[in-house]
């Protein structure tokens, strides 16, 4: 094996694991981002929520 293919060989290499790390990373952001909307769903859900009850006792109050 010439040095020049072994270098090719190494470098191939160094990428493929540096295409594995960047890859773990978007997996990681991906997930981070997927969480934090979920979050952010629930959070609008439950607000909206508070709110409903708050304007049903509100209502209720005022018929009463």
């Amino acid at each position: 094996m010439t040095n020049s293919s072994w270098i090719q060989r190494n470098q191939s290499n160094e990428m493929s694991l540096n295409f594995g790390a960047c890859r773990k990373a978007a997996i990681r952001h991906v997930t981070a981002l997927r969480r934090m909307f979920w979050l952010h769903r629930l959070l609008l859900y439950l607000l909206r929520g508070h709110s409903l009850v708050v304007v049903d006792t509100s209502q209720s109050f005022i018929t009463a």
